[in-house]
């Protein structure tokens, strides 16, 4: 990318714009203060996401879009680098930030959620930090003082997060639809029992490879929140088939289920089948032991609208012939 591409690209005072993994050898300041001075009437959404090399470095992005332009609610400088200085400048200039992706900016601290609490609490909806490992319990706290209304929440290899830290955010979070907490560690299934009590709108969680997870943490799941569209448990060794049984009587509305590396057996996909998840698109199953060709061909025969399956690992099955012939449209993935 070059610096005549962003003052053409300005020109047109665009409302979003998105310059994803982009290399910036050919970028410099000039470049990006006349993208920023030519869109700061109109923009409001920016996306940056990966984007590295010369001038497209995520905090001399983020630094030129703060001084332009006040009207950004949407952000997403996921992959960039960026540290609290970025974040703070795009917080003070910002009137109104509703969604804010960070997503693997390690130089994030608690600082940088102290500002953003402080400054948008009062209207941000979404916060994805994945991977943001110097986040703290103390920023959880500042979280959940000041941003009751956020609707997605990614807190996924924030390994400092503790059992007790999301238990007590999640009694702020009563609006919360989508949850990722992959890779958090600590948290038990006492935990996921607060979450759902305290979450009645929850729609999608995500908990692959939360080692300390078990069958009761989805029992409670399907007992509070049987509106629940999507649910990943990959990775999570102490699930078993009482998990499948629980979910797939409860929730009618699943979409997508990912119990790949877990305990199920042929016996969770015959649950499945025999409670006719209607709404049933994506089901992931991958090194699962056990899974066999009939109940395979059981779940797809009662599953019409199932349109994604992922067998990667799965031993046993020798033909995918009468699975296809089921339903043509399927579209199976399981290597080689």
């Amino acid at each position: 990318m070059f610096d005549d591409w962003l003052v053409e690209i300005g020109k047109h005072h665009p409302i979003r714009l998105a310059m994803v993994q982009c290399a910036g050898d050919g970028v410099t300041a000039k470049g990006l203060r006349e993208l920023f001075r030519e869109c700061a009437p109109m923009l409001k959404e920016l996306n940056f996401s990966g984007c590295s090399q010369g001038g497209l470095t995520g905090d001399a992005i983020l630094l030129h879009a703060a001084s332009r332009c006040q009207n950004i609610t949407h952000l997403d400088a996921s992959w960039c680098n960026i540290n609290n200085n970025g974040v703070a400048a795009i917080c003070e200039s910002s009137r109104k930030l509703k969604s804010l992706c960070l997503n693997g900016c390690q130089a994030i601290t608690d600082e940088s959620i102290g500002v953003i609490a402080s400054k948008h609490g009062h209207s941000l909806k979404a916060l994805e930090v994945f991977g943001c490992f110097n986040i703290t319990v103390g920023g959880m706290a500042v979280l959940g003082t000041f941003c009751k209304g956020l609707v997605t929440l990614n807190l996924g290899q924030c390994y400092k997060m503790t059992d007790s830290c999301i238990s007590q955010l999640s009694a702020s979070l009563g609006l919360v639809q989508n949850m990722d907490l992959r890779g958090c560690k600590q948290i038990k299934d006492n935990c996921i029992r607060k979450i759902v009590r305290n979450c009645p709108h929850l729609r999608s969680i995500t908990l692959a490879n939360c080692p300390r997870i078990t069958d009761i943490a989805m029992v409670e799941l399907a007992t509070y929140t049987p509106d629940i569209r999507s649910v990943d448990v990959s990775g999570c060794k102490n699930i078993s088939n009482m998990s499948i049984g629980a979910v797939s009587k409860n929730c009618a509305n699943l979409e997508y289920l990912d119990f790949s590396s877990t305990g199920i057996t042929h016996l969770s996909i015959i649950m499945l089948a025999n409670n006719s998840q209607e709404n049933l698109r994506t089901l992931k199953i991958n090194f699962c032991h056990d899974i066999t060709e009939s109940s395979l061909l059981k779940l797809v025969k009662n599953c019409q609208r199932l349109s994604v399956l992922h067998l990667y690992g799965v031993k046993g099955i020798r033909s995918l012939e009468r699975i296809h012939k089921a339903n043509a449209s399927l579209n199976v993935e399981m290597g080689k």
